[in-house]
C-alpha cells in the first residue's frame, strides 16, 4: 500500500522544482530582454561571456563601474572616452569584446575598427568575437538575427555579418595593429585596446610616432557624417606606460577625451578612481554610480577590490622579487602610475652601439679580460623569470664591451653546462651571481656535472693524466645532451653546437664565481644600478653593432635575439616586465670592478 504522506510530499517537491524552473526561465528571459538594450551591457556580459573554465562571468563592482562610466558618457554626448584600469582585471573581455559583441547585435550595420599594439593582439580579440557570434548559444538567444556573412569576409582580421543594407563596403569589425599600413575604409566606432606597450613607448621617437599614428591616421577613419548617439565613438582602453605616451596625452585637458583612471589604493584595501575632464557630466548632483548617494556628483572616490584579486594576492605581487612583479612594476601596472623619463636611467643604451665594430672581432680579442654576470631564475615555468648569462670584455684602457647574452628557461644541469661552456670560450676572469645561496648552487651544479663525466680536479695532475681522463668525453657529452639537456626547450641544438667544442675543456675550466647581495644595495648610488647607469650614460660601454640589423631603420632585430632582449629591458626599466638581462649585465659590470684577476687555468 502506498504511503499517502510520502506521495503527497513527492508531488509537492515536483511542484516546487517546477516553480523554481519557471522562475529561472522568467529571470533568464528578463535578463535577455535587458541585454538587448544599450544600457544592458552588464546583463549581456553575464549571459554571453565565459571565464577560462567555461563558466558564466559574474560582474564585479569594478566592471559595473566601467560600464556605468561609458554609458553615462554616451548618454550625455561624450563620445571620446578612455578607461585606464589595473592590469588583469578583465578590461579587454568586459569592454572591448563584450561591447563590440553587443554593438553588433544592436546594430548589424555598424562599422567597428579595433586597434591594438601589435597585429597578434588585435586578431586575438577579433577571433574571440568571431567564435562567440558563430558558436555561442547564449549569444544566439540574445541576438538570433546576427549571423556570419560567409559570402564576404569571416577571418581573424575582418568580420562581416549579414546586414539589411545592401552594398556596404566596410566590415562589421576590422582589426589591425596601430602601425598597420594601407589603412582604408571608415568606421562608426573606433576601439583602441592596449595600443601602447613596452616596445612602442620606450623612447621619445617611438612615443611620438604612436601619438601621430593615432591622431592623423586612426582618428581620421571615423565617419564625420554619423549623427546617432552610438556612432562616432572612440573608446580607449589601456594601462599606464610612460608619462608622455598616447594615453597620457589624451588625458590632458583640451584633448576632448573624458577618462576614468583607476588604481589599487596605497593600503591595498580598495580601488581608487578619478574621472578626468568629466566635471561637466559627472560633477552633476543627479549623476552617480548606480544612483548611490555617496557617488552622486563625485568625480573621485574608492570602490571595493575585485574578489578575483584580493588584498593578499595584490600585496604578494607588490612585495615579490619575481619578474613581472615588484613595487615599481606594480605601481605602473596596477595603479596606473606612469613611468617618467627621469626614471628611465638606461634610455641612452642605444647610443652605445658601434656600427663599425664587429662582434666577432671583439670576441677574438684574447688580450682583453673577460667577465660574466649571471641572473638565475631557478624555474622553467612559462610565467617565471629567465636565467641570463652576460659576458663582457674590458680592454687595457678600461673600455667595456658587450660580447654575449644567453637567455632562457634552463634546468639546473643546463645552467651549469652553459656557465662552463661560456667560461671556457671566453676564459672568464670573474663571474658574479646574485647572492651567496645562488653562488653555492652554481658551484654544486658544476661539480655534479663534472662528477657525472668522471672528471676529477686537475690540480696536481700532469698533462698526460688530464688528457687520459678526457678520453671519450665527446661521447659522454653528447649522451648527456640527448638524455637530459635537450629536454630544455631553450637549450637548442644550435646553442649546444656552439658550446660543445669548449665543453671539451670543462675539466680544465675554473671560474671564480662571487656573490652580489641584492636588495637595497641595488639602488645604492655608490654601488648599485645608478652607478651602472652612469657607465652607460658616459659611454663606458660599447655594443658591437656592425651588420646586426638587416633593416637599419629598426632599433632591434626582427628575430628577437638575446642581445636585443637585453636592450629592450634596459630601455624599459623600471616599467618593463622582465629585468633578468639588466641584472645579469649589472653583475657583469660589478665583476669588472673587482680588480682581482686570477691566473688563467687553460
Amino acid at each position: 500500500m502506498i504511503d499517502q504522506s510520502v506521495a503527497q510530499q513527492t508531488i509537492e517537491e515536483k511542484l516546487q522544482l517546477k516553480y523554481l524552473s519557471l522562475n529561472k526561465i522568467k529571470q533568464y528571459s528578463r535578463k535577455v530582454e535587458i541585454a538587448r538594450s544599450y544600457n544592458g551591457i552588464n546583463a549581456f556580459n553575464e549571459l554571453v561571456l565565459r571565464d577560462r573554465y567555461n563558466r558564466p562571468i559574474e560582474q564585479g563592482e569594478i566592471h559595473r563601474f566601467w560600464n556605468w562610466f561609458i554609458d553615462t558618457c554616451l548618454a550625455n554626448g561624450q563620445k571620446k572616452i578612455g578607461v585606464a584600469a589595473p592590469m588583469e582585471h578583465g578590461k579587454t573581455s568586459q569592454i572591448s569584446i563584450g561591447r563590440i559583441l553587443q554593438w553588433i547585435g544592436l546594430n548589424p550595420n555598424v562599422r567597428i575598427k579595433l586597434v591594438s599594439c601589435i597585429d597578434g593582439k588585435a586578431t586575438e580579440k577579433t577571433s574571440a568575437v568571431k567564435r562567440i557570434i558563430q558558436y555561442s548559444k547564449d549569444y544566439k538567444r540574445v541576438f538570433p538575427n546576427v549571423t556570419p556573412n560567409l559570402m564576404d569576409s569571416w577571418t581573424t582580421h575582418r568580420l562581416v555579418v549579414n546586414r539589411d543594407v545592401i552594398g556596404m563596403v566596410d566590415a562589421t569589425l576590422e582589426s589591425q595593429s596601430i602601425t598597420a599600413q594601407g589603412i582604408g575604409g571608415r568606421c562608426d566606432i573606433l576601439v583602441m585596446d592596449d595600443v601602447v606597450d613596452f616596445q612602442n613607448s620606450a623612447t621619445d621617437v617611438q612615443r611620438a610616432k604612436i601619438r601621430d599614428l593615432a591622431n592623423t591616421t586612426w582618428m581620421t577613419r571615423i565617419d564625420d557624417s554619423v549623427i546617432g548617439k552610438y556612432e562616432g565613438i572612440v573608446l580607449y582602453v589601456g594601462t599606464a606606460w610612460h608619462e608622455d605616451d598616447l594615453m597620457h596625452y589624451w588625458m590632458q585637458p583640451g584633448s576632448n577625451f573624458t577618462f576614468l583612471k583607476m588604481g589599487i589604493s596605497e593600503d591595498f584595501e580598495g580601488i581608487e578612481w578619478d574621472i578626468l575632464n568629466g566635471d561637466h557630466i559627472f560633477g552633476r548632483e543627479d549623476i552617480g554610480f548606480e544612483n548611490k548617494p555617496e557617488f552622486l556628483g563625485q568625480t573621485e572616490g574608492i570602490i571595493p577590490l575585485w574578489k578575483e584579486k584580493p588584498k593578499e594576492v595584490l600585496l604578494g605581487k607588490y612585495q615579490s622579487d619575481a619578474e613581472g612583479e615588484g613595487a615599481r612594476y606594480f605601481d605602473r601596472a596596477y595603479r596606473n602610475k606612469f613611468v617618467s623619463s627621469d626614471e628611465q636611467i638606461f634610455y641612452t643604451i642605444h647610443e652605445c652601439k658601434d656600427s663599425t665594430l664587429d662582434m666577432e672581432d671583439v670576441m677574438n680579442e684574447d688580450m682583453w679580460s673577460s667577465f660574466m654576470g649571471v641572473d638565475l631564475a631557478i624555474s622553467k615555468r612559462k610565467e617565471s623569470a629567465y636565467t641570463v648569462f652576460v659576458v663582457g670584455k674590458m680592454d687595457q684602457k678600461g673600455k667595456k664591451y658587450l660580447v654575449e647574452v644567453v637567455r632562457g628557461k634552463f634546468s639546473s644541469p643546463s645552467t651549469a653546462v652553459i656557465a662552463l661552456g661560456l667560461g671556457a670560450m671566453y676564459r672568464i676572469e670573474v663571474g658574479i651571481i646574485e647572492n651567496n645561496a645562488y653562488q653555492q648552487s652554481m658551484l654544486e651544479w658544476i661539480e655534479v656535472f663534472r662528477d657525472e663525466l668522471e672528471l676529477k680536479p686537475i690540480r696536481n695532475m700532469t698533462e698526460e693524466q688530464i688528457k687520459k681522463q678526457e678520453v671519450g668525453l665527446e661521447e659522454k657529452l653528447d649522451y648527456r645532451y640527448s638524455k637530459f639537456f635537450a629536454k630544455d626547450k631553450d637549450f637548442t641544438p644550435a646553442l649546444w653546437a656552439y658550446l660543445k667544442p669548449y665543453l671539451m675543456e670543462c675539466g680544465r675550466t675554473i671560474i671564480s664565481f662571487r656573490p652580489y647581495t641584492t636588495g637595497k644595495a641595488i639602488l645604492d648610488e655608490k654601488v648599485g644600478l645608478p652607478v651602472f647607469a652612469a657607465e652607460v650614460q658616459s659611454r663606458q660601454w660599447v655594443i658591437p653593432w656592425n651588420e646586426h640589423l638587416q633593416d637599419k631603420r629598426l632599433d632591434y632585430c626582427r628575430a628577437g635575439c638575446d642581445i636585443c632582449a637585453a636592450l629592450k629591458e634596459m630601455v624599459g626599466y623600471p616599467g618593463a616586465k622582465y629585468k633578468d638581462c639588466l641584472m645579469a649585465w649589472f653583475f657583469c659590470s660589478r665583476a669588472m670592478k673587482t680588480g682581482q684577476f686570477r691566473i688563467r687555468s687553460f
